[in-house]
């Protein structure tokens, strides 16, 4: 067993890794979540408050899809990847130089654009996406099946008063699903 052997061969290490588990199980059991010092960062200054945040709009329709009547999951994946999928199409493939920069020591260069091919988006993924993603929503929202599918970035305002701000066009549009 490990700690049998852990305890002969280094003792000190054994009781720090001890006394470790014994400092969690204590914090468990009173029910202290996390330590405040690994924290301090999130919550040592004040956040400064926003006036509007920025969201994203889903209607099929004249019905915003709401992300809370989809499960977490659906939610992401509806959500999230359109939103990935409008900022490639505006400012390219932005993580391309992140992948260049965190993989260029670790392959060989053979093995570069291979990697770069099957992590990053090409042109043929950005055009069956809209297809892919419509036929998602309207698997996860029935209502949305022969409804045209329109995604807007829009600014919710929450002071005074709640308010959507839209952008003047949408973003994506997908038309009704023919029967």
């Amino acid at each position: 067993m490990f700690f049998k052997r852990l305890y002969r061969e280094a003792r000190i290490l054994f009781f720090v890794i001890l006394l470790a588990v014994l400092g969690q199980s204590f914090f468990m059991w009173k029910g202290v979540e996390h330590v405040p010092f690994f924290l301090y960062h999130m919550f040592g200054f004040a956040h400064e408050r926003k006036v509007a945040y920025p969201v994203l709009v889903v209607r099929y329709g004249g019905t915003d899809v709401s992300p809370y009547s989809l499960s977490n999951r659906e939610a992401e994946l509806i959500f999230n990847t359109v939103d990935r999928y409008l900022r490639l199409r505006e400012q390219g493939d932005y993580l391309a130089p992140l992948v260049e920069q965190r993989f260029r020591h670790r392959w060989l260069q053979t093995w570069q654009p291979i990697a770069q091919q099957r992590l990053l988006n090409d042109s043929l993924d950005m055009a069956a996406f809209p297809a892919w993603w419509a036929a998602r929503l309207r698997v996860y929202v029935p209502q949305a099946q022969q409804q045209e599918i329109t995604v807007w970035r829009g600014l919710a305002r929450y002071h005074p008063a709640y308010q959507l701000q839209m952008e003047s066009s949408p973003q994506l549009r997908i038309p009704a699903q023919q029967p």
